[in-house]
């Protein structure tokens, strides 16, 4: 059966990427086709899905129905929960750079990590380029000089 599959079959034409279910990647293409028909009647936000309009409600209503079983904090979503307990109280670091062995509590601060990798990987690729473009001026222009003396 597919659904316990980790099998990748439904693939989005815009960005190739591929998902276990087709509801998971029709939800996708609706990210691209940017249609969001759930608005908030607070403050005329637009939402994708109804539960991003109810997670974006409790903003309003002050709801934090996810608290933390080992202190007093409560949350709006069970992700910053799960992450408030990995960070604070379990010391797990899931979210691991490939480039080098730092590891993060939150997804989002490896990405960051991550982009400082490819931003010293890209200033080294350019400075590689910037060294091959000085040679190959410098290779045009001893060669146009030899060429001239030959001239003459």
């Amino acid at each position: 059966m597919t659904l316990h599959s980790n099998e990748r079959k439904f693939l989005c034409l815009i960005c190739s990427k591929k998902f276990r279910q087709k509801s998971q990647l029709r939800l996708h293409q609706l990210r691209h086709e940017n249609i969001k028909k759930w608005s908030c009647s607070s403050c005329n936000s637009k939402f994708l899905t109804k539960g991003d309009l109810q997670r974006h409600s409790r903003i309003h209503s002050g709801e934090r129905p996810y608290g933390c079983d080992l202190c007093y904090k409560t949350f709006t979503r069970q992700q910053s929960l799960n992450e408030h307990k990995n960070r604070f109280h379990y010391f797990v670091k899931p979210y691991g750079c490939s480039d080098c062995s730092k590891k993060f509590v939150e997804m989002s601060s490896c990405y960051k990590h991550i982009k400082i990798h490819k931003k010293q990987n890209q200033s080294t690729d350019n400075e590689a380029n910037d060294k091959c473009d000085q040679e190959a001026m410098f290779q045009t222009a001893t060669s146009s000089q030899s060429q001239q003396e030959n001239v003459n």
